[in-house]
């Protein structure tokens, strides 16, 4: 669910790196290999069956997303997709020094143990991978700070509204 949220919040530095996606995939060609490994994986053992991510699916907009992309192995797919591609985002995206790419294996060990899907556990991750990746192109960075400021305002209308939680 991290990555899938990465796909989103993170949408101008994934548009930035198809280029460079592309170019590590012909690079590469062992990925394509990889990936449809992880999609077989994923495929046969990615369940929402923790019960607080089953309840309350109109009101909690995670435990919607978690049920919707649950529903089907169509669904699942789409999920993949996203999920893999900000994998390769982040393969792609450099990090200011060689020592914060243990960022990674960190927040692996960091989020691997939960078993409640729970997005208030990605503020550390998120927060430490924008302070340790290198400055991108400047419209990222601004499209970056105006997606977080257009989301936060949706959020809080939604939330203010009481028909939903995140």
């Amino acid at each position: 669910f991290f990555l899938f949220l990465f796909f989103f919040l993170l949408a101008p530095l994934n548009i930035s790196n198809f280029e460079k996606i592309l170019m590590l995939i012909n690079k590469r060609k062992s990925i394509i290999a990889g990936i449809a490994f992880f999609y077989l994986l994923f495929i046969l053992t990615f369940s929402n069956d923790h019960p607080f991510n089953y309840q309350w699916g109109n009101y909690y907009l995670r435990n919607a997303v978690l049920i919707f992309f649950n529903s089907s192995w169509l669904h699942k797919t789409i999920f993949f997709i996203f999920v893999i591609y900000s994998v390769l985002s982040l393969c792609v995206t450099e990090l200011k020094s060689k020592s914060f790419y243990l960022y990674y294996l960190f927040t692996f060990l960091f989020l691997l143990p939960s078993w409640l899907i729970e997005q208030r556990y990605y503020f550390i991750p998120f927060t430490l991978f924008l302070l340790f990746k290198k400055e991108d192109k400047k419209w990222v960075e601004i499209s970056t700070l105006a997606l977080f400021v257009i989301i936060s305002g949706l959020f809080y209308l939604a939330i203010r509204s009481n028909r939903y939680f995140l």
